[in-house]
């Protein structure tokens, strides 16, 4: 029988660390690590497919599997990150942009903030907005992406691209190491 070298999974443990840095670094404002996490994400994550393909491709059915994964990565945007390691590799960082997501709520909700205050003729103060501001990092410059789409920022999106592929590598490894098990032992 044919070993598995499981060298899929523990790339994708070093790529969930790499996430989690990512994360840390954006939240302790440390924007010039943060790019270097970022960058570090694509390019690792990038590298799944590859390793999963050389781990997989004599498994019978497994081209034909993987060549419908490929079509349901680009129906979820997942080929954005292919997109974005080109340019890494061959032309230097991405530009990526920070913009403050601001959200007006109610006074007393945890983290609120005072925002603006109305000011009468007389000097009293008159209306207070209270809010929420959160500072949110975008793939490429200002004016490259959709401010009204603002919950899929490139943390979001990160995540998002993570879990596609643990799954993706979790169902090919249950259902090609069986499938050769199965094969070797007939």
């Amino acid at each position: 029988m044919e070993i598995v070298n499981e060298s899929t999974r523990k790339r994708l443990e070093q790529v969930k660390f790499i996430l989690a840095e990512m994360e840390i670094t954006f939240k302790e404002d440390n924007l010039t690590k943060f790019d270097i996490d970022l960058n570090n994400f694509i390019t690792n994550a990038r590298t799944i497919t590859f390793l999963l393909q050389n781990e997989f491709s004599k498994c019978e059915g497994f081209t034909d599997w993987y060549n419908n994964k490929k079509e349901e990565m680009k129906c979820n945007g997942f080929d954005n990150f292919k997109d974005m390691r080109n340019i890494i590799e061959k032309q230097g960082n991405l530009r990526n942009t920070a913009v403050f997501h601001i959200t007006v709520t109610d006074k007393d909700e945890p983290g609120a903030q005072l925002l603006t205050t109305e000011i009468s003729k007389n000097g009293k103060q008159k209306n207070k907005t209270y809010g929420k501001f959160k500072l949110k990092p975008f793939f490429g410059e200002l004016g490259s992406f959709d401010l009204n789409k603002l919950d899929e920022d490139a943390i979001q999106q990160s995540k998002n691209y993570f879990n596609y592929l643990s799954n993706l590598v979790d169902e090919s490894y249950t259902k090609f190491t069986r499938d050769k098990t199965k094969k070797e032992t007939s």
